[in-house]
């Protein structure tokens, strides 16, 4: 479970994600030890960004899901902060993890079909259920 994050020292740039003043002020970000943690923010403040530099640091894609859905899309803006970013973990780093977002669940959807894995009768969905009908 992610316990902290830390910017390294020393970055001067005024390049994006670095210039988002969420970021220019970050230091060291400590997490609860809960499962769940909740970024709220006004819009443009910098809460996407963080969590997609996150996710990157991971090696989780942009995109969403698990490290074993790989949409080879480009890293992003947010990639130079993901570098830039060490992240700690209690009490181990284990490799599970999934990012979530709006875009996720179409995403995985269509890539599972693009897969295969996803076998849906539509028949089945639209046939009406037979009903027993008293003699």
């Amino acid at each position: 479970m992610l316990s902290s994050l830390t910017l390294q020292p020393g970055l001067t740039t005024t390049d994006y994600p670095f210039n988002v003043p969420a970021i220019q002020s970050l230091k060291t970000l400590t997490f609860s030890p809960s499962r769940i943690t909740f970024f709220t923010g006004e819009n443009g403040s910098g809460k996407s960004t963080l969590l997609e530099a996150i996710a990157l640091n991971y090696g989780l894609s942009l995109e969403g899901g698990n490290r074993n859905f790989n949409f080879d899309l480009p890293k992003g803006d947010t990639y130079p902060l993901a570098r830039a970013l060490k992240l700690s973990f209690r009490p181990v780093r284990t490799g599970e993890g999934f990012f979530f977002r709006a875009e996720t669940l179409f995403n995985l959807a269509t890539r599972m079909d693009e897969l295969g894995s996803l076998r849906v009768s539509t028949t089945a969905l639209f046939t009406p259920a037979l009903t027993a009908r008293p003699s």
